[in-house]
Order: structure tokens, then C-alpha cells, then sequence
């Protein structure tokens, strides 16, 4: 549907006298489930198609935002490309496609929902059957994406990357006496490769468990060893500094400091 759409929306730019279309197009399934005390809780499914166009208006670059795919509404985005050309009189920079890596698959299917559901389903039952202090109310969620991202001119030369997977986790609670503490595992997958719940399970169990009964230190230096999900926590809040839009924006650290340590 999009790609029909696209190339109509080419033939009648031309026509407007826009010869120049910077094309972004995406297409992105997912799908979130979690279960909780041993039963499914709740299930969606989302697909979502989103076009961007930029166009060449008078030497200055027009754009539309696009969700509805409707082949006579294109005059009007047309028109919109035209409107905002003279408002932000920004400039036009055509994308680079040549030499782009062009990737047209999935990294494998949304896994069995039934086969899925059972086996989180099953992970809750280990965690509850793990320790007697862990507390009936298990939650497992578990989200699979899969997203198409496809770059385009007016010359219909097209270029498409496919990202995809999931991830999965297990969220619970130990209780002894008035001590609480929470547990959680996760782990990322390839869409099709769901890794062992059980194992997720297992691990949040011991997690919340060995947590019970510990107590707040003193400031000080002390030698400590950081448990991997930790680091990785730590290291998250960092990642904005190298994301290419921030640092190309001076939003990072990092701008201007290209080749320094």
C-alpha cells in the first residue's frame, strides 16, 4: 500500500513542478503481552505506517507528515510541502543512497502465542515454587517489534533497513516478615529465539531473595563488585552523549571533540 502510494505521490510532485523528494518511510509491527498469577493479562498487537517527505519548493525545503495513505488527499500534502517551503526557508540536502547496505527481511516471525503465553505462564509457577518467601503476585511481559525503515527520492531509488526482536522479563517479590524486597530478570532475544523464562525466573528469585535483610553503609570508599545488569544501567545513562543527532544538534559532550581521548 505504501509503496503505491509513494510512487503516485512521485508522478504528482513531478508534476507540481517538485523535483526534488527526500523519501522516509516506516513500517513497524510489535506486540506486548504479560501474564500475571499464572494467567494472561493482557495482549496488543499494533502495526503503524508513517511517511515523511521533504521537497525542493523555490530553492528552499517544504515537508509533510503522513499517516493517512489516502491517494486523493495528496494534492493537500502537496500543497503542505509547498506552505512550510516558505515558512522555515530551510535548506534542502538530498539523502546519500549510493553505497547504502540494502537489508528487505525480518530477523525471523512474532513467536506462537499460545507456545509463548504457556511458557511465561510456567516461568511464574517456577518463580513461585522457587522459594516459599516469594510472593503470589509474579508478573512475566514480554515485547516483540519488528521495523522497516525504508529511504527514497524522487528517482524511485530506494534503500530499506530491518530492525527486530524483543525482550522478556520476570518481576516479582520476596517477603520475610516486614522485609521486602523486589526482584526482576530480563534479557533481549532475536524475534524467534525466546530465551529460557524458567532461568529468568530463577535468576529474580535469588536476586530478591539475597537482598533480604541487607541495610544501608556509611559514606565511604569501599570495594565493590557491580552486578552486570547494574553496570548496564549505569552505562544507559550515558548513551545520550553518542547519539549522532545530539552531537550533531551540540546537545552532547561530545560535539566538537572529534579524535580527542
Amino acid at each position: 500500500m505504501m509503496t503505491e502510494f509513494v510512487n503516485q505521490f512521485c508522478a504528482s510532485a513531478r508534476a507540481a513542478g517538485i523535483d526534488r523528494l527526500n523519501i522516509y518511510m516506516e513500517q513497524r509491527q510489535s506486540r506486548d503481552l504479560s501474564v500475571y498469577q499464572g494467567a494472561l493479562e493482557h495482549l496488543e498487537r499494533s502495526d503503524l505506517n508513517q511517511l515523511f517527505v521533504e521537497g525542493l519548493v523555490d530553492g528552499q525545503a517544504g515537508c509533510v507528515f503522513i499517516e493517512n495513505f489516502d491517494e486523493a488527499l495528496i494534492p493537500d500534502y502537496i500543497q503542505a510541502i509547498r506552505d512550510t517551503a516558505a515558512v522555515c526557508a530551510a535548506e534542502f540536502v538530498p539523502y546519500c543512497l549510493e553505497g547504502l547496505k540494502h537489508t528487505d527481511a525480518a530477523n525471523g516471525d512474532f513467536s506462537n502465542l499460545d507456545t509463548t503465553v504457556d511458557a511465561m505462564c510456567r516461568a511464574c509457577n517456577t518463580a513461585r515454587e522457587a522459594d516459599s518467601r516469594i510472593d503470589p503476585g509474579i508478573s512475566a511481559h514480554l515485547a516483540e517489534t519488528c521495523k522497516r525503515i525504508t529511504l527514497g527520492n524522487e528517482k524511485q531509488q530506494f534503500v530499506t533497513d530491518v530492525v527486530s526482536g524483543g525482550r522478556c522479563g520476570i518481576s516479582l517479590v520476596a517477603r520475610d516478615g516486614e522485609l521486602v524486597q523486589p526482584g526482576r530478570g530480563g534479557k533481549p532475544f532475536r524475534l524467534g529465539d525466546i530465551p529460557d523464562l524458567d532461568e529468568l525466573a530463577n535468576k529474580a528469585v535469588e536476586g530478591a531473595v539475597s537482598r533480604l535483610g541487607s541495610v544501608s553503609h556509611g559514606t565511604g570508599t569501599y570495594p565493590v563488585v557491580l552486578d552486570a545488569r547494574v553496570m548496564a544501567e549505569l552505562l544507559d545513562a550515558f548513551m545520550p552523549a553518542f547519539f549522532a543527532r545530539n552531537v550533531q544538534s551540540r546537545m552532547s559532550v561530545l560535539a566538537g571533540k572529534l579524535g580527542q581521548q
